[in-house]
């Protein structure tokens, strides 16, 4: 109420001022947002080894995997979906007024997905093979198998499949022997589910936000992503990015060209970068160098030119001395 005032016949025109509670969003809720459903099977056990290992185990892991290599990447906000329960017991204590008033701003602000990432688990084994040898009595055993994993990304909105793909992964197989193996089903289970996840938030990665580099100091460099995302020791092959390209038949963007330029190899790695160098001498960059303008893709094996030279060295100096024990051995021998 304020003193001066305005007076119409019987009424008062007031002005009236009001501390309304507002919430304020968090920056990572303006990513995209994804929610990782529980992975699917079609079997409630995995024989893994000489362990039968429950699906819902093996799920539970890879679905946490994910979570955390999505969560790590700073692209997407990661929605749980597991908690509503305890979510839902908060709330409840802000209506019914044991919270303080501005707290009820948080009420009606609970966020919707974009993307549902679904796995499936296809395969997921490491069979024992036996047998039995009648003349000796005795029994050959071997092991063999590996995991296979599905997944699709769908639009929560419109139920649009964005991105679908499979993995596999197939562990090395034993030979057969009479001598007793054995195969520790767990540490199996962990390599075969760490190397599909690692397979999945990468091609969710590239098909999405792939890696970028957006520093270069000589043959350093600095990438704008960290966690799981990227591998320490690693090498991956680069790209200069070029025009954006669009279809002339439908429309659609392409998006730009790519050249390889050059291979990265990851030095260190933080939760939000990743630091590395260029291997090789004579890469030529643009100058000024614009950030953004290279990206990462697939992982190459950095010594893989490095070995025919290795190999023409070794045969060069093999010759002389093979030679040398030619020479000494005499035209005729008895024995042949």
């Amino acid at each position: 109420y304020q003193k001066k005032h305005t007076v119409y016949a019987h009424e008062w025109q007031v002005k009236i001022a009001a501390d309304v509670a507002k919430y304020h969003e968090a920056e990572g809720a303006k990513l995209t947002r994804v929610v990782v459903a529980a992975p699917r099977s079609a079997q409630q056990t995995f024989q893994v080894g000489d362990s039968a290992i429950p699906a819902a185990s093996v799920s539970d892991r890879i679905r946490q995997y994910l979570v955390d290599a999505l969560t790590q990447t700073h692209r997407f906000t990661v929605l749980d979906r597991e908690a509503n329960s305890e979510i839902d017991h908060e709330l409840d204590l802000i209506r019914s007024g044991n919270a303080s008033p501005a707290d009820t701003a948080r009420l009606g602000h609970q966020l919707a997905t974009d993307l549902i990432v679904i796995p499936t688990v296809e395969r997921f084994e490491y069979l024992r093979h036996e047998r039995h040898l009648r003349l000796s009595d005795r029994t050959l055993v071997s092991y063999t198998g590996g995991g296979d994993i599905s997944f699709r990304v769908v639009n929560a909105v419109t139920g649009q499949v964005v991105m679908s793909q499979s993995f596999n992964y197939d562990l090395p197989a034993t030979a057969p022997t009479t001598l007793g193996a054995s195969a520790d089903g767990s540490a199996l289970a962990s390599m075969m589910m760490n190397a599909l996840d690692a397979d999945i938030v990468h091609a969710i990665l590239q098909n999405t936000f792939p890696p970028s580099v957006i520093e270069v100091t000589g043959s350093n460099v600095v990438i704008n992503q960290g966690g799981d995302s990227l591998v320490v020791g690693a090498a991956y092959q680069a790209v200069s990015l070029g025009k954006e390209l669009i279809d002339p038949q439908s429309g659609q963007r392409l998006g730009p060209t790519e050249t390889p330029c050059c291979t990265i190899q990851i030095d260190r790695v933080t939760p939000t970068m990743s630091y590395g160098h260029i291997l090789g001498s004579g890469v030529s960059l643009p100058h000024p160098f614009v950030p953004g303008s290279m990206e990462l893709r697939d992982r190459v094996n950095p010594s893989a030119s490095s070995k025919p030279k290795l190999e023409v060295a070794e045969r060069r100096s093999q010759p002389k001395v093979v030679k040398k024990k030619a020479q000494a051995r005499p035209d005729t021998d008895s024995n042949w």
